[in-house]
């Protein structure tokens, strides 16, 4: 799953990431980082409105989840189901 649901890209993102992948700087990642988000910035790639889809995903060891299909997910309330979500050893 990608949150670039446009798949944007520019030179100097492929560029940024490329360091990002490759270097264990500091100095090097925070500045190939901040080129990043002021590409993604200058561009209008994601418009979110108010009502969000979400999705939970989980496999099979995963216990708990039928709480969650009751729950409106498309709020910024808690998720109250999550207290008795566990996994199955």
């Amino acid at each position: 799953m990608s949150i670039n649901f446009t798949q944007y890209s520019t030179p100097q993102i492929d560029s940024g990431l490329d360091v990002l992948r490759q270097s264990a700087d500091f100095v090097a990642r925070k500045t190939a980082i901040d080129a990043i988000v002021d590409q993604i910035n200058r561009a209008p790639t994601n418009i979110w409105m108010y009502w969000t889809p979400y999705s939970i995903i989980s496999n099979a060891r995963v216990r708990g989840m039928q709480a969650a299909a009751a729950e409106h997910m498309a709020n910024f309330q808690p998720k109250s189901f999550m207290r008795n979500v566990w996994i199955h050893p």
